[in-house]
């Protein structure tokens, strides 16, 4: 586990603990900001349209910011995680991450016990706890997204004749893709696998830069 001691000021950008270190799957930190979700703007509320669906006006649906976290936002091609926010026996439930203007985190979700009014203060102590195997299959699923487009790249620099260009991906498990701009004929398929397998047995360290 990793903590922040120093109270946060308002305003100020959410530290991204995911970027630097990625095996972090629970973290002490400080509340920056808390509110209701239908307070947000526009802007910030339509991050989460999909996720909030009927619920944008619930007041039972809150954001939480917090001074670093490491909760992984949706981008790059995968999906957020999710998990809680625990501060003295109470639990906040994540149920969508996404960036805000500034580099603020947006932490949306509920209370498990919405019984009874609770809420945050900035400055209190809070404890992160991402869904570890959440985390991990998202990933996997990315890092394969790279190898594959790696491979065709490779396959390139060999000589065969592919005239393509890696554009964008989706790394959402069941619904993972590379396109290419250009065209891959099918004859192509084994040897992008093969080339590909050569990539993963050879169990290549993996670096964020």
């Amino acid at each position: 586990m990793s903590s922040s001691e120093e109270t946060p000021s308002r305003d100020t950008p959410t530290t991204p603990l995911y970027q630097t270190d990625e095996t972090l799957r629970t973290h002490l930190t400080r509340v920056t900001a808390f509110r209701p979700f239908a307070d947000l703007a526009d802007a910030e509320r339509d991050l989460f349209k999909a996720i909030a669906g009927e619920r944008e006006n619930d007041s039972k649906c809150f954001i939480v910011e917090t001074k670093e976290t490491i909760f992984y936002p949706q981008g790059g091609g995968q999906p957020f995680d999710t998990g809680v926010i625990t501060v003295s026996g109470r639990k906040f439930n994540v149920e969508a991450v996404r960036n805000a203007a500034g580099g603020r985190a947006l932490h949306f979700g509920t209370w498990e016990d919405d019984s009874t009014f609770q809420t945050l203060a900035a400055g209190d102590m809070v404890e992160q706890h991402i869904d570890g195997a959440r985390r991990d299959l998202n990933s996997r699923s990315h890092t394969a997204g790279h190898v594959v487009s790696l491979a065709v790249r490779r396959m390139v620099e060999q000589g065969v004749d592919l005239d393509v260009i890696d554009q964008k991906a989706s790394h959402i498990p069941g619904a993972c893709f590379v396109e290419f701009k250009g065209l891959i004929d099918g004859k192509f398929k084994d040897e992008i696998q093969s080339q590909t397998t050569k990539f993963v047995k050879q169990a290549l360290p993996v670096k964020l830069y």
